[in-house]
């Protein structure tokens, strides 16, 4: 399922006096939800177990390079050790990227859901797999989640932090750049820069995020009596504000970049390949 997502835009006016936070929203309608019904189906369904998975995708506008711009960023790679046939044209500490969100319980049941996130660069995305055991599906970790017991009605809010999503985007570029063990390194409660066992393959570069999937993750969901089908179980709303440190941003009128198809990355394909 896909959604419109706000964006507010954190810029900075007055550099001698500090950053001044103005909110630009883009997207059609602004502030939109995206849901999981009673009519959604699985993401995966075996015969014990079923996974839920609903994600919208959210790709920021970005200020597209120059034809230029790109030579001098595959001249430039000399014997860089990065996993990429070019430097990123967005880093790291290019944008400082924060979510805040919602998700309500629409039903008279309690749930256990997790609100998760995989982000993705100019060159890869991260997709996580899952395993069936017995009648048990076991999710990989994504690169943020958070699991939560929501009550009947209830509605949470929280916010993913900056560091949250600087960290998403070293790991992304960690994995991609060799690191034997995925989950070990996007495991949301882990520092990949204090992991002995990761630290030697981060890249001396960091691939900035371009975007991420933002979802809604259950092995079931709520009990509820919807006679006429497709009844509301849970919604999550979200709004995405970013502090463009690296001037790469397209704004107002300007034609953002058309992103690259990245290549997805999942631990089992990176554990299958030879």
């Amino acid at each position: 399922m896909r959604s419109t997502i706000r964006y507010a835009f954190a810029l900075c006016l007055l550099p001698l006096l500090g950053c001044v936070a103005e909110e630009e929203y883009v997207g059609e309608g602004g502030l939109t939800a995206f849901a999981v019904t009673t009519d959604t189906p699985p993401f995966f369904e075996g015969e014990e177990a079923s996974l839920y998975l609903v994600e919208a995708r959210v790709e920021l506008p970005i200020t597209p390079p120059t034809n230029q711009d790109l030579e001098r960023l595959r001249a430039n790679v000399g014997d860089m050790a990065v996993p990429w046939e070019r430097l990123p044209w967005v880093r790291r500490d290019d944008l400082a990227i924060e979510i805040d969100w919602a998700l309500t319980n629409l039903t008279e049941s309690g749930a256990r859901v997790a609100l998760v996130l995989n982000g993705f660069n100019e060159f890869h995305e991260y997709s996580p797999a899952f395993v069936v055991d017995d009648d048990e599906v076991i999710p990989d970790f994504a690169q943020y989640e958070r699991d939560m017991e929501i009550e009947p009605f209830e509605t949470r809010t929280g916010t993913i932090r900056a560091e949250h999503l600087d960290e998403v985007a070293i790991d992304l570029s960690t994995v991609v750049n060799g690191a034997p063990n995925s989950n070990q390194v996007v495991y949301f409660d882990s520092d990949s820069h204090t992991d002995p066992r990761v630290q030697p393959y981060i890249p001396p570069i960091i691939a900035g995020l371009t975007g991420f999937r933002l979802g809604i993750r259950a092995t079931g969901l709520p009990d509820t009596e919807c006679p006429d089908g497709g009844c509301g179980v849970l919604v999550l709303e979200a709004s995405v504000r970013v502090k463009d440190e690296g001037d790469r941003l397209a704004s107002g009128d300007d034609e953002a970049w058309q992103l690259p198809q990245p290549a997805l990355f999942t631990p089992v394909a990176a554990m299958a390949e030879p």
